[in-house]
């Protein structure tokens, strides 16, 4: 990061066209894992940070879209660290 900011205050998601398809990856590229919001830690690098990210999507065992893909893409906020996560064991739900 550049002089002065550190990778707290950064965003994490995809964008383009080619977003994954996985339980935990919105269709607007938001990702939700806890790594990226409560369980941040500074000592995360960019190197783990992406480790996770890969190993969350290798290891999905069916390729579909969160079940609130649409209500949430409607009503979320532009930036992912705006959304308040609930994690719930294997379930994700979020609260906006």
């Amino acid at each position: 990061p550049p002089p002065g900011m550190t990778l707290n205050e950064k965003s994490v998601m995809f964008t383009g066209d080619n977003i994954p398809v996985h339980p935990h990856v919105y269709s607007n590229g938001h990702i939700c894992l806890s790594i990226l919001t409560e369980d941040w830690s500074p000592a995360l690098s960019v190197q783990s940070v992406c480790l996770s990210i890969i190993s969350m999507l290798s290891s999905c065992k069916e390729k579909r879209r969160p079940p609130d893909n649409s209500f949430y893409v409607r009503t979320c906020n532009k930036n992912p660290k705006k959304t308040k996560w609930w994690y719930h064991d294997q379930f994700i739900l979020m609260k906006i």
